[in-house]
């Protein structure tokens, strides 16, 4: 601490830089005093002495700043101007102004140095008022500083303000400077006293707001005593200013404390989707989003992409529909945030997961809407992913505009949007190596490999098919079951789908055998509790390739595990979940009890078949799915032909005429010419069964033909069982037309 001569010397320093500042301000501002009046010996003592008992007391307080805030130029200069404007009408000294000057002589930060300067200032107010010499001029600038354009106050007024502060218990500055404010407003005189007392009270209730005790930062109290001080000496303007910049640190405070608190819930979520709790999860990301929202639109935009993500993931693998339409609601919220000429990238990407989202919920739906919608989100992200800018991120959306291309392929009668889903993924895989990126290369090539299965099942070559299956093996030495089981699983599914088509066109079973073998790979790791709809689409596929080898054998062991296959799959693609899917499989279950009601001398089987078709036909409907639609009405006439041999009339073998004739109607020769040869042999057969009974040689004729032309289109297309079948009933519709034609019948 400075012993008592050096303050005084530094006090005659400070006094010094006062009177200087206060001069060279001029007389006006120097509260119409001249400089003689500063210069004058008297008063300039008074001012040293004023300045001395004020460093004592700011000595006493602070000991440890006392040393370098004495120091000698500092005072006389920086503090010294800041000072003077005790003394001035139109300025008010600011702690943090003085606090600002002694950081930048000294070059170095001190905490707790605004409020020191503050006690500062205050200890030479007091001291001001306190002295005889120089009080006059510090009543004269409290009544003038706080009402410039206004000379001076009624002195019955002012002495009204000092007893009113007297009796109410309160500084009487404030009420002085609320006073003026009446006299500018023009009020009456017989409402001052009123209004003071009124302004008292309030006074009263301001300060106690302001002395409260909170469990508030102790920089946000100190703000609220520097506002107090102020508000005491009648400095409303300053009380507010420092109120408005610790309200701005209160934001800074705020807004630090809620994203502190949006984190933390990240952190939560991120555990609860570890535990597949992804709609917990998806809660606590939106909770986050909205905590981020007034002050981090960047936050909010990931916490809200968190969010989809989430509820994509839960309606993904829990066949939730109502998740993934909340998903793509969320993903549509998020895209608001990031405009697309600021924000490019981020725009590109929330399009592509909200691509995902639609071709997810797509696939599920009879309608394409939602699928054409994804596929026109993935355009959109690679408007802006370009292969030059961003080849890997360009590569992920190929692939996904692949799946979507793909999905609606499927549906649509005609190639087009698979050959396009065939590009998108060899597009893909130009960027997406097996020496870079070896299990995004796996994806895309066991994604290939279902577009050209699909591919090749619409084509009577089965060159296509033969490359699904080595595009498949190829995503198998990657995708290995140690490395990553759910997509080793699923390829080894569609390696199954692959080989089970090409089995069907051939004499030999080896290749259903595989299917088999392959699938029951995959539901070793695609289990029903880990992953329900995949392992329901999993049964579905084995039941279709336990069905075809059990068409081809004599007993019904296979069948009937084809039925319990199928079965299963069904306890959970359920329709209000997985519409599409629970017509496939209604479908597949309607095949296998047909080809067990073949075998059997009822028809309760048959029955059971002809009501599963009609069920898949409730929701694969022509307009929609168009030849899953003529698929299942080709198969529902198979059902109604079996049964009519069966029965003495002809109401169902017309039935079955009429069912293939409408499968017929989207199988054309040009579109799927094995389908095509398929329903057209069919219904040669049909005929045929209808003929004999009508004994119209006419109409077993048609049969002849039809089922002459089915054989060449089977032989050609190396569909070896097929074309098996037809040459076995064409010597039949021939011996028959021989038959009808020498009895004369109808033609």
């Amino acid at each position: 601490m400075p012993d008592p001569g050096s303050i005084a010397h530094i006090a005659d320093k400070l006094a010094g830089g006062v009177v200087s500042y206060i001069v060279r301000q001029g007389a006006n501002a120097a509260l119409k005093r001249p400089k003689a009046w500063w210069e004058d010996r008297k008063r300039r003592e008074a001012l040293r002495q004023v300045a001395n008992r004020a460093l004592a007391r700011f000595a006493d307080k602070h000991p440890d700043l006392s040393a370098s805030f004495f120091d000698e130029t500092f005072i006389e200069t920086r503090a010294g101007e800041e000072i003077g404007k005790l003394l001035t009408l139109d300025e008010n000294p600011d702690a943090e102004a003085l606090a600002t000057a002694y950081a930048a002589y000294f070059k170095r930060e001190v905490p707790g140095l605004p409020a020191a300067c503050e006690d500062f200032l205050e200890f030479l107010r007091a001291e001001l008022v306190a002295d005889a010499e120089l009080k006059e001029i510090v009543s004269d600038r409290l009544i003038r500083s706080t009402a410039a354009g206004v000379d001076k106050l009624s002195e019955q007024f002012a002495a009204l303000a000092e007893q009113v502060a007297r009796d109410k218990g309160v500084p009487a500055a404030p009420l002085r400077a609320v006073l003026v404010k009446l006299g500018e407003a023009h009020v009456p005189d017989h409402e001052i006293p009123q209004r003071l007392d009124a302004a008292a009270d309030e006074l009263i209730a301001l300060r106690a707001q302001l002395l409260r005790l909170t469990n508030e930062r102790p920089e946000l109290a100190a703000i609220r005593k520097r506002a107090l001080a102020l508000i005491d000496r009648g400095d409303f303007d300053q009380a507010r200013a420092v109120l408005n910049r610790g309200r701005e640190t209160a934001r800074a405070l705020r807004e630090e404390a809620s994203r502190s608190e949006a984190e933390l819930l990240a952190d939560e979520a991120r555990i609860d989707h570890l535990q597949l709790a992804y709609r917990a999860a998806a809660a606590k990301f939106a909770e986050a989003a909205v905590l981020v929202a007034s002050f981090d639109r960047s936050a909010q935009w990931g916490f809200l992409m968190n969010q989809a993500s989430e509820l994509y993931d839960h309606g993904r693998k829990f066949g939730d529909n109502e998740a993934l339409a909340e998903a793509i609601a969320a993903y549509g919220r998020a895209l608001a945030l990031v405009p697309r000429a600021t924000s490019s990238l981020d725009w590109a990407m929330t399009q592509n997961n909200l691509g995902n989202a639609l071709a997810t919920l797509g696939e599920r739906e009879a309608s394409t809407a939602r699928l054409k919608e994804a596929v026109a989100a993935y355009r959109a992200a690679l408007s802006e992913r370009t292969r030059e800018r961003v080849p890997l991120q360009w590569a992920m959306t190929q692939n996904d505009l692949g799946n979507a291309l793909q999905t609606l392929g499927v549906r649509e009668a005609g190639t087009a949007r698979l050959e396009e889903a065939v590009a998108a993924y060899r597009a893909a895989l130009s960027e997406r190596t097996r020496e870079r990126l070896p299990l995004d290369w796996a994806t895309t090539q066991n994604n290939l490999g279902a577009a050209l299965q699909t591919l090749g099942k619409r084509e009577a070559s089965t060159a296509r098919l033969e490359e699904a299956v080595a595009a498949y093996r190829t995503a198998l030495s990657e995708w290995t079951r140690e490395r990553v089981p759910l997509q080793w699983a699923a390829a080894q599914n569609n390696l199954g789908n692959a080989l089970q088509t090409l089995g069907e066109r051939e004499a030999d079973t080896a290749r259903l055998g595989e299917a088999v073998a392959a699938y029951r790979e995959a539901l070793s790791e695609w289990i029903r509790e880990r992953v329900p709809l995949n392992w329901a689409t999993t049964q579905n596929n084995l039941g279709t390739a336990l069905q075809t080898l059990g068409a081809r054998e004599v007993g019904t062991a296979r069948l009937e595990q084809a039925v319990a296959a199928y079965r299963a799959a069904l306890s959970e693609r359920i329709r209000e979940r997985v519409p599409l899917q629970w017509a496939t499989t209604q479908n597949n279950l309607g095949t296998a009890l047909l080809t067990l009601g073949e075998r059997e001398a009822g028809t309760a089987r048959l029955e059971e078949a002809v009501t599963a078709f009609r069920a898949a036909l409730s929701e694969w409907t022509r307009e929609h799915m168009p030849l899953q639609w003529a698929m299942t009405q080709n198969n529902l006439g198979n059902a109604l032909l079996t049964l009519g041999e069966r029965e003495a009339g002809t109401a169902r073998l017309e039935e079955a005429v009429a069912a293939y004739r409408d499968a017929l109607s989207e199988r054309t020769r040009e579109r799927v010419p094995l389908d095509w040869a398929m329903s057209t042999g069919n219904q040669g057969v049909a005929l045929m069964a209808l003929a004999e009974r009508l004994g119209d040689a006419g109409m077993a004729e048609t049969a002849v033909s039809q089922i002459e032309r089915a054989l060449a289109t089977m032989r050609d297309g190396n569909h070896a069982p097929f074309a098996a079948y037809y040459a076995a009933q064409l010597p039949k519709a021939r011996a028959l037309v021989d038959r009808l034609s020498k009895r004369g019948g109808p033609t």
